[in-house]
């Protein structure tokens, strides 16, 4: 009797084994059949996030945010002050631009695009673009806008002394004339705070100049005709 259970016992012991030797073509993960030696697995370094598809509209977020004829705004970047002020010609090309956290663009007078930044209680930067004629001006410092294409600025010469000139934005040669202050306001004080106001028919008021050990007030009327 001993004898059969022992031989019954080998037999069942040879059968696990023949059956654990043989190989299964199929191998399943949660009811999903892969075919053996056709996948792969991706290792990440250590501490290395999965990199995700970018949105391209994510990456234009901070682009333009402001825009017109001839001119356009650029946020560079997250911060709202991180701007870049461009102009542009005609053909849509960039031909003048500027980083900063101040200024704006604005369309004055006879189809002018003005772009003007404040740099202190009394200092102002301007520029100016024509797209009638797809012209750019230089830059000025503390003009004053008069009427069609003539500004008006205080500018010092060292023989002349502190004087006004009234000019064509894009060309000298078409209009420029100079008033020397020392003809109208002697022992001159202060210009930098002066006012220039455009009164029509060809006049323009001068104020706020200061003279005079009392700071007395100087105002007159000059015509740039």
């Amino acid at each position: 009797m001993q004898k059969y259970i022992l031989g019954n016992f080998l037999i069942i012991i040879l059968l696990v084994l023949a059956s654990c030797g043989e190989r299964s073509e199929t191998i399943y993960f949660d009811n999903t059949e892969i075919e053996p030696d056709t996948f792969e697995i991706e290792v990440l370094a250590e501490n290395t996030e999965r990199s995700e598809p970018v949105d391209p509209k994510e990456e234009d977020e901070f682009s333009i945010i402001e825009s017109g004829d001839n001119f356009r705004v650029l946020q560079l970047s997250e911060s709202e002050i991180d701007l870049r002020f461009e102009i542009l010609n005609n053909s849509g090309e960039v031909i003048w631009d500027c980083e900063t956290w101040r200024g704006g663009f604005e369309f004055i007078g006879d189809n002018l695009l003005r772009y003007s930044a404040g740099g202190g209680t009394y200092t102002w930067g301007q520029i100016y673009f024509c797209p009638r004629e797809d012209i750019l001006s230089e830059e000025f410092m503390n003009p004053f806008f008069l009427k069609d294409r003539l500004v008006a600025l205080f500018d010092f010469d060292e023989n002349k002394g502190r004087t006004i000139v009234v000019r064509d934005i894009f060309d000298p040669e078409k209009f420029y004339r100079e008033f020397i202050l020392s003809d109208y306001v002697e022992d001159l004080r202060f210009t930098v705070s002066g006012t220039i106001t455009y009164l029509g028919n060809d006049e323009i008021e001068i104020s706020e100049l200061f003279f005079g050990e009392d700071y007395d007030e100087a105002i007159f009327v000059l015509s740039i005709a």
